[in-house]
């Protein structure tokens, strides 16, 4: 778990004023209980000007396993948008 974290520590960047260039579909379960996910997901999605963000009910970590009926839909609909 602790390589895990570390490895993650690497992706963030202190720079305030980067933004990922290319839209993104960023999900997270209402019921993540991974660190702070849920805490900073929406917070994080907001501050992405090409970021279109989702709270997938009833779903941990692995919504996409919880709840996927929900987790595509979004998917399909993003894609649908985006192509």
């Amino acid at each position: 778990m602790i390589d895990i974290l570390i490895e993650v520590t690497k992706c963030l960047h202190e720079d305030a004023a980067y933004k990922i260039k290319a839209p993104f579909l960023l999900l997270c379960g209402d019921k993540d209980a991974s660190g702070n996910i849920r805490k900073i997901a929406k917070p994080w999605a907001d501050s992405e000007p090409n970021c279109t963000f989702y709270m997938i009910s009833n779903a941990g970590h692995n919504s996409n396993q919880d709840n996927p009926g929900e987790v595509n839909a979004h998917i399909d609909n993003y894609l649908k948008q985006i192509y």
